[in-house]
């Protein structure tokens, strides 16, 4: 909600990827508010590497047999993860 009312607030997704749960409804309410332009990758490191937490987050839509839930978009964990980095330091 704070994200919604104010553009100048971004949000880290650290410490959620061993959470899966609490990652993907915290997606799903991002996606809803339409905030997601303003969400970055954390690891959480030293608790995950970020290799760990990066595999966690490409996974978030991996619910096992039986589980349909709608999807995080792909485009948007890319663009999480690869794109919006350079973005913030000017080179996106």
């Amino acid at each position: 909600m704070l994200m919604r009312k104010n553009e100048n607030v971004f949000a880290d997704l650290s410490a959620r990827f061993h959470r899966p749960w609490q990652l993907y409804n915290g997606l799903r309410v991002a996606l809803d508010y339409r905030v997601t332009d303003r969400l970055l990758f954390g690891s959480h490191f030293p608790v995950m590497t970020t290799r760990a937490a990066a595999d966690a987050f490409q996974r978030i839509n991996d619910w096992g047999d039986g589980v349909r839930l709608p999807p995080i978009p792909p485009e948007l964990i890319d663009e999480i993860l690869h794109e919006r980095p350079l973005e913030l330091v000017g080179l996106g």
